[in-house]
């Protein structure tokens, strides 16, 4: 039987003003997973999400913050570049967390890297999308709402003041797989550490 050759889909589609998130993984040849055994083969894809998807995101959140009284975020593509730096790094080295474990960095130390000025800092959410496994060839067709990441974020207490802190100016969210980062740009230094 021949090899099989994984291809692996995600694209955003713009319904009733959400965002979906599409991911499907499929093998161009029969394989065991379609005769029903277990997969052993694993593939890592390069889904990254667009600036324009990230500024809808944000738009999004600017909805958010518009209905509890705090000014709209600007898109800010440093801040995007920065979130889709930091999702790439957590996917690479495979942790979850603000800070990575094995080399210390954290977005308050590399934001010069991407263009921000000492007086400028940096806030950070985090998020995994649960039940995708970005290196399993096990399923067929995930489905996420990229609005739901930001509602996710709405109901925990930290991120949910995050999104809303009075002193964020601009923001972006970027993900790469089955992560997603929401970078708040301020002048306050509020979130200017690594945690």
């Amino acid at each position: 039987m021949g090899e099989s050759v994984p291809a692996f889909i995600i694209f955003f589609v713009v319904i009733a003003g959400s965002i979906a998130i599409f991911v499907s993984i499929e093998n161009s040849k029969n394989t065991d997973f379609e005769r029903g055994f277990a997969c052993s083969e694993e593939v890592i894809a390069d889904y990254t999400t667009s600036g324009n998807t990230s500024k809808e995101i944000i738009e999004y959140i600017n909805q958010f913050r518009n209905e509890s009284g705090k000014s709209i975020l600007v898109f800010d593509a440093r801040a995007y570049d920065l979130a889709i730096s930091r999702a790439n790094d957590m996917v690479e080295y495979e942790y979850y967390a603000h800070t990575n474990p094995y080399t210390g960095v954290c977005s308050e130390n590399v934001k010069q890297d991407f263009g921000f000025s000492d007086g400028e800092y940096i806030s950070q959410i985090i998020f995994e999308i649960p039940g995708v496994n970005h290196k399993s060839l096990c399923f067929s067709f995930e489905q996420r709402n990229a609005t739901e990441v930001v509602d996710e974020w709405k109901d925990q207490e930290n991120s949910r003041n995050n999104l809303l802190y009075a002193g964020h100016l601009a923001g972006a969210v970027g993900c790469k797989l089955d992560v997603c980062v929401f970078i708040g740009v301020n002048s306050n230094r509020y979130g200017n550490r690594c945690i």
